[in-house]
């Protein structure tokens, strides 16, 4: 079968085909979360929550409608078995360094709280959270990457 960069449909036809459904469908989720937030979260102004949430989305849905509808055999350069990459081995260390700092920094700072109390909002919490484990991820990533070359 033929390869292209974008790849084919799982369901036959053309990248052109693959590139306009997945635009379509991620432009259809935008804009349904973008409508979702307006009405249920901003009040004030929700044409322009709306149109900042869609657009926001747009790039991500439109990835993800990508990645539900392409076959990955018709994708020029792909891995033919990305389960046994040395990449996938990578982000499975990661992961587990991952949750072992999350483990150990979550009780650390359990037994912190107990001795000296702060409050912090739930929006800077998750915040202040996706930073630490995406960070934490990324350089055990790049550790186990440099490590291995």
């Amino acid at each position: 079968m033929e390869t292209t960069r974008f790849g084919r449909p799982k369901f036959g036809g053309t990248q052109t085909k693959l590139i306009t459904l997945s635009v379509a469908a991620g432009a259809a989720i935008a804009a349904a979360a973008g409508a979702l937030v307006a009405t249920f979260v901003h009040d004030d102004s929700p044409l322009l929550a709306f149109t900042v949430y869609a657009l926001c989305l747009l790039p991500v849905a439109t990835t993800a409608s990508w990645l539900f509808m392409v076959d990955r055999s018709t994708i020029r350069g792909a891995t033919p078995d990305p389960e046994n990459s040395i990449e996938s081995h990578w982000y499975s260390q990661a992961s587990e360094n991952t949750l072992h700092v999350m483990l150990f920094g979550i009780g650390g700072l359990g037994v912190v709280s107990s001795f000296w109390d702060f409050q912090v909002s739930g929006s800077l919490l998750t915040i202040i959270l996706g930073v630490f484990v995406n960070g934490t991820f990324g350089i055990s990533y790049f550790a186990h990457k440099r490590a291995a070359s």
